[in-house]
């Protein structure tokens, strides 16, 4: 909608909006939120106040689904106030917690987002005490119960879900509690409680036709069924309905599934649709806002092209996302040498293997790990292969003291 349009087609579009949120079905939410965001400043302009907090309020939302955290702050931040000019209280809280819950995604250290959920439990206090519609309480208690579960509080991210499943009035909103519900079991450890939750949260996401809360519990169910090797199949059907189900609505959620996909056509050999799939989901990892997993997207094709013997395409790959993969720490850090390594090996750049041998067992000794005198022997044998001799014995010295 780049030219100025009629009053009525901005109230329309933006009423449409405010009408499939007040619905609740996330799918529908998002593809209003997406046609909300296409009106430009002059075309805003023209909206009234409930609506124009609805209309940067949908911004907020295709911010977040995209996972660009502080936009989506930014933006909820803009919609609490507007809501607050509107004079609708209620509203207003939710789009505070919603900027807390962007906040808490984009954070990393769970000292730092501790406060940030408590914070998120005190503004439901202040919500119920506003008198919120039921399913705005509803939402609050998912937005509540998926912070205090980003610190493990899984018991009072139980409560929470659970409440919110008591007052969910249709199977879209049991199918969000429920699918919270799935997420927390699983992150606690309960795999048979999880699954049969998010198969119970993807069935009511189907009759509702709520495709973004089917693909994601499809997306979970996927993961957990391909690691069992007997559900081969079973998890590839899966894979294939998700990542249909996403294209339209999420590139980051649909880099997420074929990632998984990729994985899954590898394993049952079909290597080279495998490979395509992952190729994709780096892509479109690379093309967005969030970054956090591209270094175990790139890594895990590389692995996949060295397995089956691409060693220049599996050496390009490790090139190309050279900075993403230098950021990670700790173990992730030492498996990515370690597959640097063997391409390196594989590729006869002896200099290049022995170098990366070296960092993973010096990292794997300074984490005290019990395969660090091995990591000095593999490098020590690879900087003798490269003519460095010096080298290669003060690794055998090393590896030797670290078996003492």
């Amino acid at each position: 909608m780049g030219e100025p349009t009629s009053t009525a087609d901005v109230h329309a579009v933006v009423s449409a909006y405010r009408l499939a949120a007040d619905r609740g079905n996330t799918g529908d939410q998002l593809r209003a939120a997406r046609a909300a965001q296409e009106i430009g400043p002059h075309d805003a302009r023209l909206l009234e106040p409930p609506l124009a907090a609805s209309l940067v309020e949908a911004r907020a939302v295709v911010a977040m689904i995209e996972m660009r955290f502080s936009a989506a702050a930014r933006l909820a931040a803009a919609a609490a106030d507007a809501w607050r000019d509107a004079g609708e209280h209620a509203r207003e809280i939710g789009l505070r917690m919603a900027r807390l819950t962007a906040q808490i995604a984009e954070e990393h250290d769970a000292f730092a987002v501790l406060p940030m959920a408590e914070k998120t439990e005190h503004f439901l206090t202040a919500l119920r005490a506003a008198e919120p519609g039921r399913r705005r309480l509803v939402d609050g208690l998912l937005t509540t119960g998926f912070a205090v579960l980003r610190i493990e509080r899984f018991d009072q991210a139980r409560r929470y879900f659970a409440e919110a499943l008591s007052l969910a009035s249709d199977d879209g909103e049991r199918a969000r509690a429920l699918g919270a519900r799935a997420i927390a079991e699983l992150q606690a450890g309960n795999e048979r409680r999880g699954v049969r939750l998010a198969e119970q949260a993807a069935a009511l996401a189907r009759s509702v036709r709520d495709e973004l809360q089917l693909a994601t519990m499809l997306r979970v169910l996927t993961a957990v069924r391909g690691a069992d090797g007997d559900r081969l199949t079973e998890a590839l059907e899966l894979a294939e309905e998700a990542a249909d189900l996403a294209e339209p609505l999420s590139d980051v959620l649909l880099a997420s599934i074929l990632e998984v996909r990729g994985r899954l056509r590898v394993a049952a050999g079909r290597v080279d649709s495998g490979i395509t799939d992952l190729q994709r989901a780096i892509r479109l990892q690379g093309d967005s806002a969030w970054q956090q997993s591209l270094a175990a997207e790139a890594g895990a094709l590389a692995r996949v092209l060295l397995d089956v013997g691409r060693v220049h395409d599996a050496q390009q790959v490790l090139d190309r996302y050279r900075a993403a993969l230098d950021d990670t720490v700790d173990d992730a850090r030492i498996e990515i040498d370690q597959l640097r390594y063997a391409v390196a090996l594989r590729g006869g750049d002896h200099r290049r293997a022995a170098a990366y041998a070296e960092s993973v067992a010096t990292r794997m000794a300074a984490a005290h790990h019990k395969d660090a005198a091995a990591g000095y022997e593999a490098a020590a044998d690879s900087w003798s292969v490269a003519g460095d001799e010096p080298r290669a014995r003060l690794m055998r010295d090393e590896a030797a003291r670290h078996r003492r």
